[in-house]
Order: C-alpha cells, then sequence, then structure tokens
C-alpha cells in the first residue's frame, strides 16, 4: 500500500507556472527596465484616451445644449449680445469667434454700428471663422467639398441645404457650386444672374456663365 502511495505521488504533475510570472522572474536588468518603461507609457496612453474620451463626451453634450439655444435667437448674434457663454463647447467657440469678427466689421472707426456688411468683409470673417475651427481641428481649403455659413440678407434662414458624404469627401446630395452662390446674390440685389459685362478684349462676358440661384433661400 505504502509503495502504490509512492509511485502515485511521484508520478503527479509538477505546477506550472503562469507565462508572465515566469517571464517576470527570469528579466534582469535592461529587460526589467524596459518592461517597466513600456507598462508607464501603457498606462499614460490610455489615461490620455480616457481624458479624451471623457473631453468627447462633454464636448457633445454642450454642443446639443448650443444648438437648441442657437435655434430658439431670431437673430444671428442674439446669444453673442446677450453675453451667454458656454466654455468647453466647441460649436459656440467658433460661434462666438464668428460674432467676434462681424463685430468688429459693423462698427465704424467712430464706434457706431452698421446693419449691413460687404460681402467681402463677409469672406473675411469666413476666413477667422475656418481659423478657429482649425486651431483643434479640420483640414483648411479642400477643393472638392467646403461649406457655407449666410446670415441676413433677407434669405430664409434656419436650414442645411445639401449633404456631404460619410467622410466629406464629396457632395452627396444637392451640389451647389460658386457660381450658384454668385447667382444667389445677383438675386438677392434684384439682378438678373445673365448679367454682362464688357471684359479688357471689348467682348460682353457673363457675370454668372453656368450658375443658378439657390432657390431653397428664397
Amino acid at each position: 500500500m505504502n509503495q502504490l502511495a509512492l509511485i502515485a505521488a511521484a508520478s503527479a504533475p509538477e505546477k506550472v507556472k503562469p507565462t508572465y510570472l515566469f517571464v517576470w522572474e527570469q528579466l534582469e536588468g535592461p529587460g526589467l527596465a524596459i518592461i517597466v518603461i513600456l507598462v508607464l507609457i501603457s498606462t499614460c496612453a490610455w489615461a490620455v484616451m480616457a481624458y479624451k474620451a471623457k473631453q468627447l463626451r462633454h464636448a457633445r453634450k454642450y454642443n446639443r445644449h448650443f444648438e437648441r439655444e442657437f435655434r430658439r435667437q431670431t437673430a444671428v448674434m442674439d446669444m453673442f449680445e446677450r453675453d451667454i457663454r458656454a466654455e468647453g463647447c466647441p460649436h459656440f467657440n467658433v460661434y462666438r469667434d464668428g460674432c467676434m469678427a462681424l463685430e468688429e466689421r459693423l462698427r465704424d472707426k467712430e464706434g457706431n454700428r452698421h446693419r449691413y456688411v460687404s460681402l467681402k468683409s463677409m469672406e473675411h470673417i469666413k476666413g477667422l471663422i475656418e481659423n478657429s475651427v482649425n486651431k483643434n481641428a479640420g483640414r483648411d481649403h479642400w477643393g472638392r467639398l467646403c461649406t457655407l455659413m449666410l446670415a441676413g440678407g433677407g434669405l430664409r434662414m434656419g436650414q442645411v441645404i445639401g449633404k456631404s458624404s460619410p467622410k466629406l469627401e464629396d457632395p452627396a446630395e444637392r451640389h451647389i457650386t460658386p457660381q450658384d452662390m454668385l447667382a444667389t446674390v445677383l438675386q438677392m440685389f434684384g439682378l438678373d444672374s445673365k448679367l454682362q459685362f464688357m471684359n479688357n478684349q471689348g467682348r460682353p462676358t457673363y457675370v454668372v456663365e453656368d450658375g443658378r440661384p439657390i432657390t431653397e433661400l428664397f
């Protein structure tokens, strides 16, 4: 009986250590230092991703609140004039920078505020808004697709015209060209989109070659 017990005990398999524990026990010097550094880097990376995820969640929440408030206002600068603040909201930051640029263009040297600005001034304001977007994201100018924001001019506000492809490469619906925009400006001032002028060679030339007014705005 004792011989059987001794044989059974001798044939029992040796307990196998987990791989990570075996590797840790074999580490020495540089190898151990490398593992520690990798663990620290990995911990920092996960901490940064967690922080960014938290920022993104808050940004989405603030953006939803901003959009609801923005759609309630009767004029494009109502929120700006009421000094409403929404720090940490990406949409608000762009809106605030655009309103500050517009306010600067509306006032003359004496400080008087006018009701209108020129299309040239709006192009300058658009550039400032683009810079505001590009501080944290965006790709600046992209020839195949860009967005355009219009305000005032007696046009119909509170709508989005057109749609982009899922990855923002090309227009997916309602392709609008710069010529269409120019035709829209002419119609806004009561001018015919087929207006002509004499070029340097003395030949009549159309101001708008093939553009059509954006009907959704009228």
